[in-house]
């Protein structure tokens, strides 16, 4: 019985240590050490967060009576605002795959552009 139970950790060793030698797979670092470039539809989404949080930190602060906004204030917001609630619709669409990349990019670039007219407004004024 002393020799089966002897054997059995002799085995035992012998697999354990053949499987020391296998170790584990070399790494390599010859890989690129930058962080991976975005997606469109991740970079897209980061400039619709940006706005979205443009848009509520303006009306939060006219909601609250922090902000008076002028009547042309106000029009340059509310066009953003618009033009925002389209993007996202587009968006929403490209996502569906019902809508282009060109027709987001397009959409995405003229709600940039009334958010950076509704800013001038909003600091023009003030």
């Amino acid at each position: 019985m002393k020799r089966y139970i002897s054997s059995g950790f002799l085995s035992l060793a012998l697999v354990l240590a053949g499987s020391g030698f296998l170790g584990c797979k070399a790494v390599s670092t010859t890989g690129s050490a930058t962080a991976p470039t975005l997606t469109f539809a991740q970079a897209t989404n980061a400039s619709l967060q940006a706005a979205h949080k443009f848009g509520t930190d303006i009306a939060t602060s006219e909601q609250s009576g922090k902000l008076l906004l002028t009547a042309a204030q106000k029009q340059a917001f509310d066009a953003f605002a618009a033009s925002l609630n389209a993007t996202d619709a587009v968006f929403i669409a490209f996502e569906g795959g019902t809508a282009t990349q060109a027709q987001v990019t397009t959409s995405l670039a003229n709600t940039t552009s009334l958010q950076t007219a509704a800013q001038t407004a909003l600091t023009g004024a003030n």
